[in-house]
């Protein structure tokens, strides 16, 4: 029985910006989807066709379409962006072709975000949530288009390889425009804990492999789930999922979207504000068992359900099924 094509149309870079690197979507969803031999795959990447110069990224996905002929569009939106692909376009796709489109979208977290995804709902077969669960019910006007997911990971990068684990505590991150960050993690530093913090997003300096060694050589890393500056609600972020993977014990904001996947208490620890985190970082450094049954757990749940093959087969049943 031949093979589901699948088309993934992204961004190439961090940002949708050459000078940054590739961006997430190319271990998330390229590498991820590759690893798990489920579908053939091609991939469109607007931003590399914009900065080549193509003047219409509509026509470019029409022609990309017609040589292709994918069973499904896995289109990963960037919120804030102009490159992506219009309404207008996916409408035009939609009429031409016997495809079924889905759009995956984050950064969710209110309103205007339902608003952006609703002007596309009506050219596509799902909008799937990457990261916020939870607002779309206030604002969509047929919640049956939206479904969850968690972020997938590419298997052969993010693992639990039982090495040691000399790092206290990790944050990779970007911490420039978050207060609540700089302050959780200065006030571990404070305690002298062992505490490696780096950049994240466009203050990355970190390649993918190194970051993801780093989370097998923490005991601990953090997740902080608010958006920028306090803005509503939270974000179960691509770290969640990362961390658990690579066997270090996640330490996250509370919040009602990683619940969605983990169980706090169990699969991970939450902490409510700066100086909850430090006990709760100073408490699971003290007594290891504990940490390391949690660390175990959640490992274990994110291996066996929110792997690359679970999120692709959920994907493809859902869409092609």
């Amino acid at each position: 029985m031949a093979k589901s094509k699948i088309l993934i149309v992204a961004e190439k870079w961090t940002d949708c910006d050459p000078r940054q690197g590739k961006s997430a979507a190319q271990h998330n969803f390229v590498a991820s989807l590759a690893a798990t031999g489920l579908a053939e795959y091609s991939t469109f990447f607007f931003d590399e066709m914009a900065v080549n110069g193509h003047p219409d990224i509509d026509a470019a996905l029409m022609t990309a379409c017609q040589a292709y002929e994918p069973d499904l569009i896995f289109l990963k939106m960037v919120r804030g962006a102009d490159l992506n692909p219009t309404a207008a376009g996916l409408a035009k796709i939609g009429q031409k072709f016997e495809t079924k489109i889905s759009s995956l979208y984050g950064d969710t977290f209110d309103e205007d975000a339902i608003q952006w995804i609703e002007r596309y709902t009506p050219f596509v077969d799902f909008n799937i949530m990457q990261d916020c669960y939870s607002v779309y019910h206030q604002y969509a006007k047929d919640v049956s288009k939206y479904m969850d997911a968690w972020t997938p990971q590419d298997p052969a990068t993010f693992f639990n390889n039982d090495g040691l684990r000399p790092i206290d505590v990790s944050f990779v991150g970007s911490v420039a425009r978050y207060p609540d960050r700089k302050i959780g993690i200065g006030m571990l530093a404070y305690q002298d804990f062992n505490v490696v913090q780096r950049g994240g997003g466009a203050e990355a300096d970190l390649a993918i492999d190194e970051y993801a060694q780093l989370l097998r050589q923490s005991k601990m890393t953090l997740n902080f789930s608010r958006p920028v500056f306090d803005e509503p609600s939270f974000q179960c972020k691509g770290r969640t999922i990362e961390a658990t993977l690579c066997g270090a014990m996640l330490l996250e904001q509370t919040n009602l979207e990683t619940r969605k996947w983990l169980e706090p208490g169990v699969d991970y620890v939450e902490f409510d504000n700066e100086r909850d985190l430090s006990e709760k970082a100073a408490y699971y450094l003290a007594h290891e068992d504990e940490r390391q049954i949690i660390a175990t757990t959640g490992c274990r749940k994110a291996t066996e359900m929110y792997s690359a093959t679970a999120y692709w087969s959920m994907i493809i049943e859902r869409m092609l099924g």
